[in-house]
């Protein structure tokens, strides 16, 4: 098989152990991103993160310091899941 065929890229992709992790971002099917050494594109989990951030700032302000399910105080110590 040759190795420029839409074919071949679709079988290296299925074979591609990080495979996995391809629903967890946001991906325009109609675009491709040849550059994997910028920022990327955004995670689902990366936004999840930000919105809670957002949210116990607009709960707690300032208390958001030593306050809420992740009290930014802490911020060091949390495994984001």
């Amino acid at each position: 098989m040759r190795m420029n065929t839409l074919q071949w890229a679709k079988e290296m992709d299925q074979q591609d152990p990080l495979n996995k992790y391809r629903e967890e971002f946001y991906i325009d099917n109609n675009k491709i991103y040849f550059d994997g050494n910028s920022l990327g594109l955004l995670s689902k989990r990366a936004e999840s993160a930000l919105y809670s951030v957002m949210e116990a700032w607009r709960t707690y302000g300032i208390d958001g310091w030593t306050e809420g399910k992740q009290p930014w105080f802490l911020f060091s110590r949390i495994t984001w899941e």
